[in-house]
């Protein structure tokens, strides 16, 4: 009785299992504005950075060793905004209109930025960004930060936006091209 009571468990779990990986996720709607994730990791690393119409969120975990270079980095672009020490680790914040528009929290090993774009200049937005890239690129490599090379890292990133945004156009040409052709016919 023993053996049937579990032979019929089993396969009613089989059947539920197979059941709930039979049905995908639907599709999320549309998002209003630009939307992308992208996450990288090393063994004792990770980096995800994600930008939607209205927020920008960067969160990172790293070697126990990168922490004062982060640190540092985060110091030289955040000058202009005040710190806070608590028991965890540093909080810078922004705030507009009393809501907080810019947080960013460094711990031992993580580190956490939200920005909201809508209520920050663009120039700031973009400072944050590069900000991530900066970031992203310490915390995944085995290299010293250095500030002298900051600017020719810029222009680098900046060359592979363009020929990235080239190639955009290019394909949404490409496109527009093949739909126009749709009509036509």
């Amino acid at each position: 009785m023993k053996t049937i009571l579990i032979t019929i468990l089993t396969v009613f779990i089989c059947v539920l299992n197979s059941y709930t990986q039979s049905f995908p996720e639907p599709p999320q709607p549309p998002n209003s504005g630009v939307t992308f994730t992208r996450t990288t990791s090393k063994v004792s690393s990770s980096t995800s950075v994600s930008s939607t119409g209205n927020s920008y969120k960067f969160k990172s975990r790293f070697q126990n060793s990168k922490r004062t270079g982060v640190e540092n980095i985060l110091k030289d672009v955040l000058k202009d905004i005040t710190y806070n020490k608590t028991k965890k680790g540093i909080v810078w914040n922004r705030l507009v209109d009393g809501e907080i528009a810019f947080e960013c929290v460094l711990t031992k090993r993580r580190l956490k930025i939200i920005l909201n774009k809508e209520a920050v200049s663009t120039s700031f937005l973009e400072k944050i960004e590069e900000l991530g890239e900066d970031l992203q690129e310490y915390v995944s490599t085995h290299k010293e930060h250095t500030f002298k090379n900051r600017s020719e890292r810029s222009l680098a990133r900046a060359e592979i936006r363009l020929k990235r945004a080239k190639e955009e156009m290019q394909k949404s040409m490409e496109y527009l091209e093949r739909i126009k052709e749709r009509e036509r016919n």
